[in-house]
């Protein structure tokens, strides 16, 4: 999880607090979200440019399945995947307290 908060912060601050969205991915916008994004009205989000920093680490992945629909980054993946095996740490049965292994 820390990796993935790392590179996200790291992203977002080195381009003046805004996560930089590739400019390919405009075209899977709506014509009014691309609109709202290249005018800078949408907050903490930033059309990349040629003064991007860091774009690699911006949202630059496009999923197209409607329940995951969006854009994501590297950082993204990275924070899901912590969560995940967080997740399956903690719920690990030999780690469960006495009290509640006998029920």
């Amino acid at each position: 999880c820390g990796l993935g908060w790392g590179c996200n912060t790291l992203v977002i601050c080195a381009n003046g607090f805004r996560m930089p969205v590739a400019a390919w991915a405009v075209s899977h916008l709506s014509p009014e979200g691309a609109a709202s994004l290249a005018a800078g009205e949408i907050p903490m989000y930033a059309l990349a440019g040629e003064h991007t920093r860091l774009l690699f680490l911006g949202d630059v992945l496009y999923c197209p399945l409607p329940f995951l629909g969006g854009f994501a980054s590297v950082g993204d993946l990275l924070l899901a995947a912590g969560l995940f095996f967080c997740l399956l740490r903690v719920m690990d049965p030999d780690r469960l307290p006495r009290w509640l292994k006998s029920g």
